[in-house]
């Protein structure tokens, strides 16, 4: 079992099977030849050979120049220091690598304007992301549907980016049913105060759909019960959609309650 456990923790850390078992296998025997290292990893000879070479290269195993030629491993401890900056090494590339995709992807798809592209299902996670993203962006205004019941709540998701959106000058109006003490909108309210750009107004039952605009340009439709988080969102930039929802937004709006 601790054999078996010791192989599959380095594999986590970055080393075949084959790599673990001889790197093991030395590390219990002391020094050993090639010959004796197969027998006791069941590890094809010539296998042996080029496993023990990658092993050397990366610093886990030594070579003793002996007649014959004998290899041990590198302590424990050691050996796991070394996968440990190794790994460090590989994330750092990696993350440089994937900076410039980033970057190269993102001006394509800024690029693209295709209609199959204006409306998208999103997964809650996604959604999640997206809606921070946006509201940290955002240029004009945000008018939103919403409950304090609901997972999906902007609310519950962006009260930080919301509180700034509105503290940097943004207009902002929310819709949703009335809320008891202690609720999400309480912390929103005590936070910005009055300002003049931002708004709620009542509506009496919890929405069935919850609808956020931003900047008129893009919205996003949930229309899943607090139950049915995994349910995706609809995000849309078609301009007749966003039309519509506009002008439903803004008969709502003009129905509901003031504060």
């Amino acid at each position: 079992m601790k054999y078996q456990n010791a192989i599959l923790v380095l594999n986590r850390w970055g080393l075949t099977f084959n790599q673990a078992k001889i790197y093991i296998n030395l590390l219990q025997s002391g020094t050993s030849k090639v010959q004796t290292i197969s027998k006791g990893s069941g590890i094809a000879p010539g296998d042996v050979y080029r496993v023990l070479s990658n092993l050397e290269r990366i610093g886990l195993v030594e070579k003793l120049m002996e007649a014959p030629i004998r290899y041990r491993a590198i302590p424990i401890e050691e050996a796991i220091s070394t996968l440990e900056s190794l790994r460090m090494e590989e994330n750092s590339k990696l993350k440089k690598i994937s900076k410039e995709i980033i970057q190269n992807y993102t001006y394509e798809m800024e690029t693209q304007c295709l209609d199959t592209e204006q409306f998208t299902m999103l997964s809650s996670k996604r959604y999640f992301v997206k809606i921070k993203k946006k509201l940290e962006n955002i240029q004009t205004s945000l008018d939103t549907i919403t409950s304090s019941e609901n997972p999906h709540s902007i609310l519950h998701i962006c009260e930080e980016e919301l509180i700034l959106a509105i503290q940097r000058g943004f207009r902002v109006r929310i819709m949703t049913n009335k809320l008891q003490e202690g609720k999400p909108m309480d912390d929103l309210e005590k936070n910005i105060e009055k300002h003049p750009n931002f708004e709620i107004r009542y509506i009496k039952k919890s929405p069935s759909v919850l609808i956020n605009i931003y900047d008129k340009h893009e919205a996003s439709l949930f229309t899943g019960n607090p139950s049915t988080t995994k349910k995706p969102t609809l995000w849309v930039s078609n301009p007749g959609m966003l039309s519509i929802f506009q002008k439903y937004y803004d008969t709502l709006w003009s129905d509901a309650i003031k504060n």
